[in-house]
C-alpha cells in the first residue's frame, strides 16, 4: 500500500507540474474580445472601479452585459436564473472574482479561460447545457465548492484531481457520466460528493484516499443513487466518518461486509441491497 501510495504521489506531481508549466490560456491582457463583446464599452461617467459585488440574476438575461467586464475589481458575481446562452471568453478578464455563480441558464461550454479565475472558491455553473469541462479547470486550486451538476456532461477531466487542496463540495449530480478518474478520490479536504442520477459503471478502489489522513476532513456524504453500478468496492469501509450514504437504485446485488466498519452512518439508503 505505501509502495502504491508513493508511486500515485509521484504520477501527480509529475502530472501537475506537466499541466501546470504548459501555456493553458492566455493572459488577461491576451484574451481575444468574444463575437459577444466586440469592443468594451467606455466607461460611463458614474462608473466605480471600486465595486466589489454585481446581481443581474433573474432578469431574463440572454449574455453577459458587456459593461460587467469593465469591473475587474469584482469579487462577487451572480447571473443565475437568466436564459444567458454564450459564456464570454472575457470572464478571463475578472481575475479577482471569487464567487461566480451561472446556473439554471442555457450555457453550453466553458471557456479555457475559466482558468484564468485562480481566486475562485465557489463557481455554480449546475442546471445548464454544458456537454464538457475544460482541463484549465484544475487551475482552480482556491475552490471550495464546485457545482456542475445537471448539465450535458459524460465525463470528468481528470484535472479535476489538482483541486485537492481546498474543494469541499463537488456536485455532479443528474449528468450521463460513466466512469470516475481515479485522481479525483485524492482530494484531500472533500468532504461533500454528489454522483446521484448518471450512468456511472464502478466506483475506483482509490475511493479509500477520501479517509483523510492527520488533521484533514473525511468525506462525510456520498450520493451515489441512480446509476448503473453492480458493485460497492471493499475500501468503502476505510470511509469511517461517512455519515450519508445513498445508493439505491442502482444494479448492485449484494454489499460488502467492509460496510460495518461506518459506524458514523445516520443515514443511508441502500434499496432493496440487504435482506
Amino acid at each position: 500500500m505505501i509502495k502504491a501510495n508513493k508511486q500515485f504521489l509521484l504520477s501527480l506531481v509529475a502530472f501537475a507540474s506537466i499541466f501546470l508549466s504548459r501555456e493553458v490560456v492566455a493572459s488577461p491582457a491576451e484574451i481575444e474580445l468574444s463575437t459577444a463583446c466586440p469592443e468594451l464599452p467606455e466607461y460611463p461617467p458614474d462608473f466605480d472601479p471600486n465595486l466589489k459585488a454585481i446581481g443581474r440574476n433573474d432578469e431574463s438575461l440572454t449574455s453577459i452585459p458587456c459593461s460587467i467586464f469593465l469591473h475587474t475589481n469584482l469579487t462577487r458575481l451572480y447571473l443565475h436564473d437568466n436564459e444567458i446562452t454564450h459564456f464570454s471568453t472575457e470572464i478571463g478578464l475578472l481575475t479577482n472574482l471569487e464567487d461566480l455563480s451561472l446556473y439554471q441558464n442555457q450555457l453550453t461550454s466553458i471557456p479555457t479561460e475559466i482558468g484564468l479565475l485562480t481566486a475562485l472558491t465557489r463557481l455554480m455553473l449546475y442546471d445548464n447545457l454544458i456537454e464538457f469541462i475544460p482541463s484549465e479547470i484544475g487551475l482552480l486550486m482556491n475552490l471550495k465548492y464546485l457545482g456542475v451538476g445537471s448539465n450535458l456532461l459524460t465525463s470528468i477531466p481528470t484535472e479535476i484531481g489538482l483541486l485537492s487542496t481546498n474543494l469541499w463540495q463537488l456536485s455532479l449530480n443528474n449528468c450521463h457520466i460513466t466512469s470516475l478518474p481515479p485522481l479525483m478520490f485524492h482530494m484531500r479536504q472533500l468532504r461533500n460528493l454528489f454522483l446521484s442520477n448518471n450512468q456511472i459503471t464502478s466506483i475506483p478502489p482509490e475511493i479509500r484516499n477520501l479517509r483523510g489522513k492527520y488533521n484533514n476532513p473525511k468525506l462525510e456524504m456520498l450520493m451515489l443513487d441512480n446509476n448503473d453500478l453492480k458493485t460497492i468496492p471493499t475500501e468503502i469501509g476505510y470511509l469511517k466518518l461517512l455519515s450519508i450514504f445513498t445508493i439505491n437504485d442502482n444494479q448492485i446485488t449484494g454489499l460488502p461486509s467492509e460496510l460495518a466498519r461506518l459506524t458514523s452512518l445516520t443515514y443511508w439508503n441502500y434499496g432493496k441491497y440487504i435482506e
